[in-house]
């Protein structure tokens, strides 16, 4: 976490990850979608990498939450729920699953601000939502495996970025909190890994941001060579 913490131009600063919303637009990006199948949080990260007016790579989060999900949790996760709520960090839909509508309308004006050239999701969850981004608003969808092999070559570059401190993750209070969850499951007899949960400290530890983040790296990874990109350090 020291690293993490250090993964941004200005520590201090608790609202840099909604000032870089606008100072992304008609930036390049590169999308990872982890969607929830009914009442768990959906995450959609964006990664900015460097080109010009971007100096590091930047991610950027969205989450949402079925609000019916949140008045059921114990206490200290509700409390946890609700904070990130009232700070703006997390959007809670009505009723007890997450409303497609609302992620489907956030991803649109996102297409329409930033430049994005893809957009992974988790192949077992693909849902009407995925079709729709393709065909009517014309994003460049692409189902992403959860599994080792999929997964390997992205989270080592993830790992490499916080480690070197080669990102910008504006201080997004939920990221941070998922970047405490996570955990490296592996090496396979392949030597592969991939993010999970660490340990049950939280009760209910949740890395979906992280998951999200990595995809959008495995989408980058895999972009034309000419769209290919050097990571620097801070």
């Amino acid at each position: 976490m020291d690293s993490w913490n250090a993964c941004t131009a200005d520590r201090h600063n608790p609202d840099l990850w909604r000032e870089l919303f606008g100072r992304m637009r008609g930036k390049r990006c590169y999308g990872g979608l982890d969607l929830s199948i009914s009442r768990d949080l959906t995450a959609l990260s964006w990664l900015f990498p460097p080109q010009p007016g971007v100096e590091r790579a930047t991610f950027l989060w969205r989450f949402w939450l079925p609000s019916a999900t949140v008045a059921g949790q114990p206490l200290r996760r509700r409390a946890r729920y609700e904070a990130f709520h009232e700070d703006g960090s997390l959007v809670l839909t009505s009723g007890n699953v997450v409303d497609y509508a609302f992620v489907e309308k956030a991803i649109k004006q996102d297409a329409e601000a930033f430049d994005v050239q893809w957009l992974g999701f988790d192949r077992y969850n693909a849902t009407q939502l995925s079709i729709d981004l393709r065909d009517k608003h014309d994003i460049n969808v692409e189902k992403f495996g959860q599994g080792f092999a999929s997964m390997n070559a992205p989270s080592r570059e993830f790992e490499r970025m916080v480690l070197g401190e080669m990102m910008e993750h504006g201080n997004h209070p939920i990221a941070k909190w998922m970047a405490q969850n996570v955990a490296i499951e592996g090496p396979d007899a392949a030597g592969n890994i991939k993010p999970t949960k660490k340990g049950v400290g939280d009760a209910a530890p949740k890395i979906d941001g992280i998951v999200a983040a990595i995809m959008a790296v495995g989408g980058s990874m895999s972009a034309p060579a000419e769209e290919q990109f050097e990571y620097t350090g801070m």
